[in-house]
């Protein structure tokens, strides 16, 4: 009876070294981005409960939040309802508020460069700590991760 001798050569040892690499690698990737996933912004997502005031790129683009001079950033509310404008609230970017209540409203951008069709919205009415309540755009609340 013969015996079979397997050779294995330095090349097939690299190419099963190099595949066993790439494959935990590729598990790492996937288990990395499911864990730094990105909370939802309230404007895609109801909230409900409490959430965090945010800066979002979103929020920031439609001017409803902004840099002040000490380098901290503030998101802006209006006491009287739903705004986009006209704001008379201000409050800590990063803040934990509760949410007290959610609404859509219809917003249409009004310049006479760039109209845009009007578009449903969801603002919610929020309060931090003994402030009065005061409305925040969705684009700028996150809901808060455990």
């Amino acid at each position: 009876m013969k015996r079979r001798l397997v050779m294995v050569t330095q090349a097939h040892w690299r190419r099963g070294l190099i595949l066993g690499l790439l494959t935990a690698v590729s598990f790492l990737l996937a288990a990395c981005s499911l864990i730094n996933k990105s909370p939802a912004l309230g404007d895609t997502t109801e909230l409900q409960g409490s959430a965090t005031l945010i800066c979002s790129a979103a929020c920031a683009e439609r001017g409803q939040c902004g840099s002040l001079s000490d380098g901290s950033q503030a998101v802006l509310g209006g006491s009287l309802g739903p705004t986009v404008a006209e704001h008379d609230r201000r409050f800590s970017s990063g803040s934990i508020v509760n949410i007290m209540e959610s609404r859509m409203q219809t917003v249409e951008l009004v310049a006479p460069t760039q109209p845009t069709a009007p578009f449903d919205l969801r603002f919610y009415r929020i309060q931090l700590l003994d402030q009065p309540d005061a409305w925040v755009a969705g684009w700028c609340l996150t809901e808060n991760t455990p």
